[in-house]
This record gives C-alpha cells, sequence and structure tokens, in this order.
C-alpha cells in the first residue's frame, strides 16, 4: 500500500511538472501542502514556546543573581556601618572616661 502511494505521488509530481492535472490530483497535490504548512506550523510553534520558557528562564535567573548581589552589597554596607559605630562608641566612651577623670583629678585639687 506504501509503494503504491508513492507511485501514485511521484507520477501525480510528474504530471504536475508537465502541466496535465487533474482536479483531483491538483486537491491531492494541495491537500499534501497543506499538511506540510501544518507540519512546519506546528513545530515552528513548538520552536517558539521552547525559546519563550527559556528566555524566561534566563530573565528569572539574572533577576535572582541581581538579587543575591544586591543583597551581598546591603550586608557589606550594614557590616561597615555596624562596625564604624561600634569604633565610634569606644573612641566616645574612651574620650568620656578621660574627660570624666580630668574631671575627677580637678575637683580633688579644690
Amino acid at each position: 500500500a506504501r509503494r503504491l502511494r508513492i507511485k501514485k505521488r511521484v507520477e501525480n509530481l510528474k504530471k504536475l511538472e508537465r502541466g496535465n492535472i487533474d482536479d483531483d490530483v491538483a486537491k491531492i497535490i494541495e491537500l499534501s501542502k497543506s499538511r506540510k504548512q501544518i507540519e512546519m506550523s506546528r513545530v515552528r510553534i513548538k520552536k517558539l514556546v521552547q525559546d519563550g520558557a527559556e528566555f524566561l528562564s534566563n530573565i528569572r535567573v539574572a533577576a535572582d543573581a541581581r538579587d543575591v548581589m544586591r543583597r551581598a552589597e546591603e550586608d557589606e554596607l550594614t557590616r561597615v556601618r555596624k562596625e564604624k559605630l561600634e569604633n565610634e562608641a569606644k573612641t566616645a566612651q574612651e574620650r568620656f572616661d578621660e574627660i570624666t577623670k580630668k574631671w575627677e583629678s580637678a575637683l580633688q585639687k579644690e
């Protein structure tokens, strides 16, 4: 059966090339063209869906990477701020203690 279909298709294509086409033959050729177009469209749509999914995945990965970098920068800035505050508090306490000692020694001299 397959050989007969192939043989008939080849004959129809030869008739098409010669210009001897029956209406039935033209419909069969047109039908096979439409099937090819349907298949091509199906493949194209499938590819577009895959490409779209890949594109969205890439966007998500990039957004996650940016978020991770932003969080790391925030953590670093917070750590630096905390260190500065601790150093300032330590320095201020030392100065306070120094001033208190001077007041104590000044009060004792009186």
